[in-house]
């Protein structure tokens, strides 16, 4: 007995080294274990010695694995590697066999046909996106039968799905998205019960839906957008019930939308804008209560909005655009309508009114102009009007929109020049007003707006140069055209703007124009300087046979000539700086105010031109040519019958024949260009203003403006205007000279007759 028992004592200690030593994975599974590892390191590196060379792919830290005897006899160095587990994007499991690869966005450049998807029989997880792997997808990838996940989106495959990949079925991921995929979805691609998302957008696939896509009852996310599948939406997507992503935007797909895709409950986003489908939208629409985006448009569909859209309080996002649906708007659809009140929807970030539909109702303001009120909207990123009857001018304050990314304005009827306050959205990347009728330049303050990279001008009649900003200059023609007096440089659509030619020339004539409109009705009878300034003049009335005859000029200082001979000199011209200029209109507007309020009778001048007035050596200037003035009776309605240089009528003149101490001021301005900038109505010759002389042009020229009033009561007198200058309060603008149009100095509305 004792010795029996020893013998199970001494045998114990060997059984318990024998089952050790059997149990050591240095026994029986590190061979193994060691010689997938090499298979499936030589499998990898013979891939990648198939792709295109690179320095993306030299980054990859994939080397030659050592012999079985070099990983043994250098088991105890553990800086020694035996596999591919530490490769870059490599993945082991416990057993040390690849059971996941991502190489996503490596700029891995080839094809799969020497991927040996034999070698991989622990595989799991294959990331293959955002790189430029292209041909066909190997059928062998069907091999990989414990895929669970494969990303092949974004590269540049081609040719068809491989119907074998219906082996992967334990598939719960499926991207192919952004490739150049072809021919129909293969339809035992329902044998994917346990796929959660499918991902095959932005191909080539044509064909029908197959209906086995019914079939995969696990789906969450079912992504068809942009390809070219056709044909009727097959009615068992409705089994689909646990997705709540379905995109199946720009198709060809047509008929009805099938009654089953509306029991789809746990749909949050539904895409099903630009194709083919015709129809009504169910009352059964009001189910999908956790909808958030809905789009139908670009489609063909008909019949009312169903009043059950206002049970989808989810609802954020919806877009009917392009169909030809009719009838009243829910009203409380979206929660609340965009009602007159812009104003009350401070942190709108997106409106599209495209309208091509025939609603009818409380959507938005009945009008057909532009609700300048839009200003508002401080945080609105894309404001799109298109397709609209919209007319009248663009308002100034879209200029407030400074955080706009996108403004289409394009086939309406908007007229006006193109506000120079649209540069202040410096955010702005796209910016389309085509197909309308603007007119006018192009502000030059555009070349301020770095962002800009889209702008369609076409279908309008703007003119003058192109703004120097790369939007423009290298625009294709098809955004310029139809604008005949547009110039620039930008292939052979546009006529080049000459610098010394008739742009030059016309600028030139418009400041001219411009100089000489305002000093004109100013430079009446100046012979009024001679009582202020005592300077070279002497006015001298004569009285003949009991009647009063014309005042008649002496001038005691040397002539250098008239103002038009002066101003048509370019020499000249840049002489006679801003502050000089400014000196003249200032001393003829004493002198209109004392003919036309302080004389007795008071005198009116009727032919006021700059030939008419003379220029000392100290630049003080002299009216000559009285031939044409007239005496006004004081007690009674003066009439007369048109005198003066051919070309210009004060209109009470062309209305009226009544002639009043007022009629001389509308000389001021017979040409409007409100909507021009300031710099363009002055001459170019001579540098812009300084800030100081800027007051006080600016100034001049609002009192010039204020004198455009029809109604010559209504315009200021002679009176008023010298007391305006002889004032020391001058304009102080908002923003630099260069960035002010006419048009808003005229909204100041300062100075009132």
């Amino acid at each position: 007995m004792t010795s029996l028992t020893s013998a199970k004592l001494c045998f114990l200690p060997y059984c318990l080294v024998i089952f050790l030593f059997v149990s050591s994975p240095n026994w029986v599974a590190f061979p193994s274990v060691t010689s997938t590892s090499h298979t499936e390191a030589k499998a990898l590196l013979k891939w990648k010695a198939s792709l295109f060379p690179n320095k993306a792919l030299n980054s990859l830290t994939w080397y030659d694995p050592p012999t079985h005897n070099a990983t043994n006899s250098s088991s105890s160095n553990p800086k020694q590697k035996t596999g591919p587990c530490t490769w870059t994007g490599v993945s082991c499991n416990a057993a040390g066999s690849v059971n996941g690869i991502d190489l996503s966005n490596r700029g891995i450049q080839g094809t799969r046909h020497e991927f040996s998807f034999l070698s991989f029989p622990n595989l799991e997880y294959l990331n293959l996106s955002l790189n430029e792997l292209f041909d066909a997808i190997p059928p062998q990838i069907s091999n990989l039968s414990k895929l669970h996940y494969v990303d092949l989106s974004v590269n540049e495959l081609s040719g068809r799905i491989p119907p074998e990949i219906n082996l992967l079925r334990n598939l719960t991921y499926l991207g192919l998205f952004v490739n150049h995929l072809l021919g129909e979805i293969p339809p035992n691609i329902g044998n994917l019960i346990k796929l959660n998302i499918l991902c095959l957008d932005d191909n080539n696939l044509s064909g029908l839906i197959p209906k086995e896509i019914g079939n995969l009852k696990s789906l969450v996310e079912l992504w068809l957008s942009n390809n070219n599948l056709r044909g009727l939406i097959p009615p068992n997507i409705g089994n689909l019930i646990k997705l709540n992503g379905l995109y199946m935007y720009n198709n060809k797909f047509s008929g009805l939308i099938p009654k089953e895709m509306w029991n789809l409950k746990s749909l949050v986003n539904l895409d099903l804008g630009k194709n083919q489908l015709n129809g009504s939208i169910p009352a059964s629409i009001g189910d999908l209560r956790n909808l958030e985006s809905f789009y139908l448009a670009d489609n063909h569909l008909s019949g009312p909005i169903p009043q059950e859209m206002e049970n989808l309080k989810m609802l954020t996002n919806l877009q009917l655009r392009n169909n030809q649906f009719s009838g009243h708007l829910p009203q409380n659809i979206c929660q609340g309508n965009i009602s007159e009140a812009f104003g009350v929807y401070p942190n709108l970030d997106f409106m599209d009114r495209t309208r091509e539909t025939d609603f009818f109702g409380e959507v938005d303001v009945e009008c057909d102009s532009i609700p300048s009120i839009l200003g508002d909207l401080l945080k609105l990123y894309r404001l799109n009007l298109s397709n609209n009857k919209l007319s009248q001018a663009i308002p100034l304050q879209l200029g407030k929109l400074v955080q706009l990314n996108e403004l289409d304005l394009s086939y309406n009827s908007l007229e006006g020049s193109i506000p120079s306050a649209i540069s202040n959205i410096e955010s702005l990347m796209t910016l389309n007003l085509s197909h309308n009728n603007l007119s006018g330049s192009i502000p030059s303050s555009f070349e301020e707006m770095h962002g800009l990279s889209y702008v369609d001008i076409s279908y309008n009649h703007l003119e003058g140069p192109l703004p120097n900003i790369s939007a423009l200059r290298e625009a294709p023609s098809e955004r310029l055209k139809e604008n005949k007096r547009l110039c620039g440089k930008v292939g052979a659509l546009l006529p080049p703007c000459n610098a010394h030619g008739s742009k030059k020339d016309h600028k030139v004539i418009l400041s001219v124009l411009a100089v000489f409109v305002l000093l004109s009705a100013l430079f009446t009878i100046v012979f009024v300087i001679v009582q202020r300034k005592k300077k070279h003049q002497d006015t001298k009335q004569n009285h003949m046979h009991g009647e009063i005859s014309f005042s008649v000029l002496n001038f005691d200082g040397k002539s250098i000539g008239s103002l038009a001979a002066m101003l048509s000199k370019d020499e000249e011209a840049k002489e006679f700086g801003w502050s000089k200029r400014v000196n003249i209109v200032n001393g003829l507007a004493h002198a209109l105010s004392y003919m036309h309020h302080d004389c007795l009778p008071p005198i009116v001048h009727r032919d006021i031109s700059s030939k008419n007035v003379l220029l000392d050596s100290e630049y003080e200037a002299c009216v000559s040519d009285f031939g044409t003035a007239k005496f006004l009776n004081p007690d009674s309605t003066n009439w007369t019958a048109a005198v003066g240089t051919y070309g210009y009528m004060a209109p009470e003149l062309a209305y009226t024949m009544e002639v009043n101490e007022k009629g001389g001021i509308i000389c001021l301005i017979c040409i409007t260009f409100l909507e021009m900038p300031i710099l363009d109505l002055l001459d170019q010759r001579i540098s812009p203003p300084t800030k100081k002389e800027a007051g006080e042009v600016v100034s001049l020229l609002n009192i010039a403006f204020a004198s455009l009033n029809p109604s010559p009561q209504s315009r200021p007198t002679m009176k008023k205007v010298s007391k305006l200058l002889s004032s020391t309060q001058r304009l102080h603008l908002s923003k630099p000279l260069h960035m002010t149009t006419c048009g808003e100095l005229l909204a100041l509305d300062v100075f009132i007759a």
